[in-house]
């Protein structure tokens, strides 16, 4: 089994923003999640080199949702505005 382990990242989970985390991966799985440096005997190692990191997550960028693309500006243009008037007093 190839061994992979992401090291220097910020690991975000379900919970909380692990700092200095560490990620083994094996076999394109994410064998475990870990709150520092671990050793993994014969694992190649990825320095993230401080960039966020998110095991397991499929897709944490989304353009839109519900059939709607937030880049078109008139949609992105009334959601500002809708938020505008809920925010601002009259």
């Amino acid at each position: 089994m190839m061994l992979h382990k992401l090291v220097n990242g910020t690991l975000l989970t379900p919970y909380r923003a692990i700092q200095g985390g560490t990620i083994v991966i094996g076999d394109g799985q994410v064998l475990g999640v870990h709150e520092g440096p671990v050793d993994v005997p014969d694992a190649v190692e990825i320095d993230a080199k401080g960039q966020f990191v998110a095991p397991c997550f499929i897709d944490i960028h989304v353009h839109g949702g519900g059939g709607f693309d937030f880049r078109k500006m008139a949609l992105l243009n009334y959601l500002i505005e809708q938020r505008l008037r809920v925010a601002l007093p009259p």
